[in-house]
């Protein structure tokens, strides 16, 4: 069907075009990302194909587009050898370049002092005389009216085409096209149901700006078929107010720019938008009795923050958690701390520190700007907590929480000073709940000041029937995982079934039940009258008299999870005590670009050189070391040699390289050229592994005796001053440099 072209017409014609899709697309009521992805993606695939043979596809339009069983396709006989009109592009191109980042041209015609039409000059007509650089009708590029096509151009056909079937415009039509050009820059509003790395991809791809296109196609086909794993791209530095600001204002802007992504405001953020899975412990849940009667329940029985919790953590000693926890009642709790545990531990070895927190308090809030209906549920104070097991008869937990370093979710301060001007401190003394108390008076203080209407209430006694509600619904999800594991168990498409007698449920069943069988509505409750909301039972007595069950008294109660709270609402909840690993290692980088802001926009060479906007400074030709001046104490290839002499120019650049290609011996090397010249070196990593690697080589070669290794500010504070000791006696006892300044004496000389 690809590789030839049918001899029969007919044959030809029983294909559906692009225009009849579009057709019954246009007839439904939306769109949704699955849908486009599913009929473009293969299109996509067979363009990368076409380019790895030298050829373009025959996107100079969308007569060549053919679709059978759901997918759009061309056939390869089609495919066409590139053009080049380089010269007459790039004349073209050159009337649009500026100093600024050009968005839009637009034109006005007055009459008599009267706009009679406003209209996008970047949106040209089918039969325009003069080619310019703008949008024309029938999915083409303007580079192919100018006799130019290309890899980019095709990428630009590519997503007229996405943008088309999302949008559900026609862009044969003039006015359809004026109208996708209008909206190309905010396709998520014009379809919410479009994700928005997807609509970000389309109006890259659609750029009239070449040099502003992605150029790797197979790069985008990736990014395409996993939008749901990344982040929305906000890589463009916020804009700049109107009026004229200077140097160190525009670096202060930049810098502040540069800090706020680093919060990472979405919904994969579990700092703003938490939700428990299984890497996660609420400890206030765990430490609730099954009893038949919640009424026998004693608050003193509970975990959760108060008066001698506070007293408890703050005493740095280790708190042993079977003190409140249930083992025997939730089979999960010892697994669970497990996980948690052994997370906290690959992130220290990894990192160099534990992003283990104890959520003393959760914020439970509305945002009333954008989603206001919408219950979010965010830390608010976080301490660090260290973890550990003892193993017995019965395994158990310590916890160890360090109150003093405490800290107000900084995420989640920023997000609430951006959105309300809500200023939090960024640190809180949890050991004193007194400390608590005040934050939230403040709070109370600014939310009437900035958020009229609010009421904000501190949740201090645990609401045991919401607690006991919670933790009868994660042992019965336990339980329900427990029962499907084992080795009869199969996955398909994230279906578990199985044909084992007893985990009987076949793959059949499973498909039905979520394909095909109708869903119940999900209120309705309030339109049949024989359907009754679903209560659960806390207790049922059978009548004294006839002592018979069908004549009895139950009580009832109601669940309220905090999200029944009304959107002005809002609490800070001591009674949900959580475990869990956060995402916590660019939380450090903030308080780095704060101090930078402090510095009110001083100058700094590097940072002017990053963020220039003028041509980069091209590196002159080194000439190679000579032998007494190599410093080296690993072998060197000639690039690395040469970022040995750039360092010595006191110029700041980039190494760049995949695995396993010299990056730590060149640092070793650079290390020892800067001791050797009499100068200190601080060499810092994201990961341990990376500054474990660097160390051991310097210990190798005998530079061990003058280097420091630290991982973790706060625990390695006594191991590090105790090594720097230990150096600073041996260098005055002998220093090294004269042991090592006779030896590469004698060996220059021979």
């Amino acid at each position: 069907m690809w590789g030839k072209k049918s001899q029969d017409q007919t044959a030809e014609d029983q294909f559906e075009t692009f225009q009849e899709l579009l057709a019954k697309w246009r007839q439904s009521d939306s769109v949704g990302t699955d849908d486009v992805l599913a009929v473009t993606l293969p299109l996509i695939k067979q363009v990368i194909a076409i380019h790895d043979q030298n050829k373009v596809a025959p996107l100079d339009g969308i007569d060549a587009l053919k679709v059978s069983m759901g997918h759009l396709w061309f056939a390869n006989v089609d495919a066409l050898d590139p053009k080049n009109n380089r010269h007459v592009l790039d004349e073209k191109e050159k009337d649009h370049q500026a100093t600024l980042d050009v968005t839009g041209r637009y034109r006005e015609q007055q009459i008599d002092g009267y706009t009679v039409s406003f209209e996008d000059v970047e949106v040209g007509e089918r039969g325009e005389g003069e080619i310019k650089r703008a949008y024309y009708p029938d999915y083409v590029a303007f580079e192919h009216r100018l006799g130019h096509h290309d890899a980019l151009s095709d990428i630009f056909v590519l997503g007229l085409i996405l943008g088309s079937l999302v949008t559900r415009l026609d862009l044969t039509n003039e006015k359809d096209l004026k109208q996708f050009v209008e909206q190309r820059q905010d396709l998520s509003s014009y379809n919410t149901r479009l994700h928005p790395v997807v609509a970000q991809i389309i109006e890259k791809m659609t750029e009239l700006a070449r040099a502003k296109r992605p150029q790797d196609l197979r790069a985008l086909l990736q990014a395409l078929k996993n939008y749901r794993e990344q982040d929305v791209d906000d890589d463009q530095v916020a804009p700049l107010p109107a009026s004229p600001m200077k140097r160190g204002e525009v670096r202060t802007h930049i810098q502040q720019h540069l800090r706020d992504k680093l919060f990472e405001i979405n919904r994969r953020n579990r700092l703003i938008y938490f939700k428990e899975t299984t890497g996660s412990l609420n400890l206030t849940v765990g430490s609730m009795p099954y009893l038949l009667d919640y009424k026998n329940i004693r608050a003193e029985q509970l975990f959760f923050i108060n008066k001698n919790i506070c007293a408890a953590l703050s005493g740095e000693q280790a708190l042993p958690l079977n003190k409140w926890l249930r083992y025997e009642d939730y089979p999960y709790l010892a697994p669970y701390l497990d996980k948690i545990r052994l997370q906290a531990n690959r992130d220290a070895r990894e990192y160099g520190f534990s992003q283990l927190r104890l959520v003393a308090a959760f914020f439970r809030w509305h945002d009333l700007k954008n989603t206001r209906n919408e219950r979010i549920h965010s830390p608010l104070i976080l301490i660090p907590a260290t973890l550990t097991k003892r193993r017995g008869v019965t395994d158990s937990f310590q916890l160890v929480a360090r109150t003093e370093d405490a800290e107000i979710n900084p995420a989640l301060r920023h997000h609430l000073r951006v959105l309300y001007d809500i200023e939090l401190p960024e640190r809180i003394d949890a050991g004193d709940f007194e400390a608590i108390r005040a934050l939230h008076g403040d709070l109370v203080k600014q939310l009437k000041r900035l958020a009229k209407g609010v009421e904000l209430e501190l949740i201090e006694l645990p609401r045991i029937q919401l607690i006991e509600r919670i933790a009868r619904r994660r042992l019965n999800a336990f339980r329900n995982k427990r029962k499907r594991t084992g080795s009869a168990i199969r996955d398909y498409e994230g279906l578990a079934y199985s044909y084992n007698r007893k985990n009987y449920e076949p793959l059949g069943v499973q498909i039905f039940e979520r394909d095909i069988r109708v869903a119940a509505a999900p209120s309705r409750e309030m339109l049949e009258d024989d359907i009754k909301p679903p209560v659960f039972e806390t207790m049922v007595a059978p009548n004294a008299q006839t002592g018979a069950a069908s004549d009895v008294e139950k009580g009832f109660y109601a669940i309220d999870q905090g999200q029944g709270g009304g959107s002005h609402n809002w609490e800070i909840d001591l009674c949900s005590a959580t475990l869990a690993n956060f995402n916590y290692r660019k939380m450090t980088l903030v308080r780095d670009y704060n101090e930078l802001i402090d510095l009110d926009g001083r100058s700094d060479e590097n940072f002017d050189t990053l963020f220039s906007d003028e041509a980069r400074q091209v590196f002159d030709e080194l000439d190679p070391l000579k032998g007494h001046e190599n410093y080296n104490v690993l072998p060197t290839d000639p690039s690395q040699e040469e970022a040995v002499l750039r360092a010595r120019q006191g110029k700041s650049y980039v190494i760049q390289g995949p695995p396993g290609t010299g990056k730590s011996q060149t640092i070793t090397n650079l290390i020892a050229d800067y001791v050797a010249r009499g100068k200190s070196v601080l060499f810092v990593c994201e990961k341990r592994a990376a500054l474990d690697v660097v160390h051991h080589r310097l210990e190798q070669v005998g530079l061990g005796e003058i280097s420091a290794l630290i991982h973790d500010s706060q625990d390695d504070k006594k191991a590090f001053v105790k090594e720097l000791k230990k150096i600073y006696e041996g260098w005055l006892e002998k220093p090294p440099v004269d042991r090592w300044s006779t030896k590469r004496q004698r060996l220059n000389e021979e």
